[in-house]
Parts: C-alpha cells; structure tokens; sequence
C-alpha cells in the first residue's frame, strides 16, 4: 500500500520515457514553459475533458475525465475518455482513448504508448477486468491508433514506476543528453541542454584548467 505522497502521477511516466531530466524538472523542481505545442495539446484535452459527464455512443456510451488509480502500483492519473461499448457484435469491451495534440508518427511514440498502458493498468484494477488494448487519438490527422498492452509494455509501465519513484524520492535532477528531442522541448530554456551537458561542462573545465 502507497502513502498519498508515494503516488506517482500517469503524466509521469511519459514524461521520464522521454526525458528524465524534463520530468525532473516539471515534477521536482516544478519548472514549466509553454510552447505552440503545449498550448495545442492543452487545448486538445480540454476538449476531451469537456463535460466529465457519459456520451452516448451507437453501442454504449463514454466517460470523460475519468479518475483512474493502481493500488498495486501506486499511480495516479485520469483518462481522457473511457468508452463503454456495451452493444458491440464482439461482445462488451472497454476502451481507453488518450487524446495527443499532433498526428500519429511512423516512428514508435513509445512515451504514449506507456502513458496508456498504465492507464488500461489502472482500470483493469478498478474495474477487476482485462483489457488487451487502448487507443491514442491524434487531433490533427483525426486519426486513432490502436496499442496492444502486451506483457512487454506493461513491464515497461511497472520498471518505469519504478524509476520515477525513485526520482522523485531523490534530490538530484539528472543531466541532459542533447538530442533531436530537446528541439521541440518546451523547457529547453529552462534545462540548457548544451551548456549543461557533462560534455561540455568537462570542456569548459579542461578549458580553464589550461588557460
């Protein structure tokens, strides 16, 4: 059993999947910036969280803004809607739907994919059911992608827990590794990943040592 200050948030977990450092300092040191693509992915999940009320569907209905924890695991979070497809020819099933601002990439998103796992981990233990699957729906290709929570990513979810549980038990916000993600990052003026690079800071040591 967790503590309420042992919970570690669902965002998290992407967010470490994609850079500690950045989750280091969005849950640690609680440093945030917006860029064009955080106020379009705000703007997105306000949408999906609209109503917090059911929506009809052709066969059943969804919840927006659905409270989801994981005693086991001790996460935290909520799901941009769950749809309840009670009337399909398959048979009932739930359907966790993560809303992302931008299209769906041929490169693995492996980040989202975590995301909504650990959500589909979530529900599966509130609702005491099985779920083989979520979907993550991109806003502007309209496009939704099905994710299988296979064994492989739900030991993802749980070894990644792991790592941000420690992290946020620490003091210490790990060192940046500049790379084609820190472009789009919208704390990349907060985390200077050049200058602070251990790369760079040996040089500048190096430098000054032989000056």
């Amino acid at each position: 059993m967790f503590t309420d200050d042992e919970l570690v948030p669902i965002s998290a977990l992407a967010q470490y999947v994609y850079c500690p450092r950045r989750a280091a300092l969005l849950f640690l040191e609680r440093q945030w910036a917006d860029n064009v693509f955080t106020v379009e992915g705000r703007h997105v999940h306000q949408r999906a969280h609209r109503t917090n009320l059911r929506e009809r569907l052709p066969d059943g209905y969804a919840i927006h803004n659905l409270l989801l924890k994981s005693e086991r695991l001790g996460l935290v979070g909520t799901a941009d809607v769950v749809e309840f497809h009670e009337k399909d020819p398959a048979g009932p099933r739930v359907t966790v739907v993560e809303y992302k601002r931008g299209k769906h990439k041929r490169s693995k998103q492996t980040e989202y994919e975590v995301q909504l796992c650990a959500q589909v981990i979530c529900l599966e233990e509130v609702l005491n059911i099985q779920i083989s699957r979520g979907t993550l729906f991109f806003a502007k290709s309209k496009h939704r992608y099905d994710v299988e929570c296979h064994r492989t990513l739900r030991t993802i979810v749980e070894d990644t827990t792991q790592k941000v549980r420690q992290l946020f038990q620490g003091t210490c916000t790990p060192a940046p590794q500049y790379g084609r993600k820190c472009r789009g990052c919208s704390v990349i003026d907060i985390c200077f990943p050049k200058v602070v690079s251990r790369k760079n800071v040996q040089y500048y040591i190096k430098h000054i040592v032989q000056e």
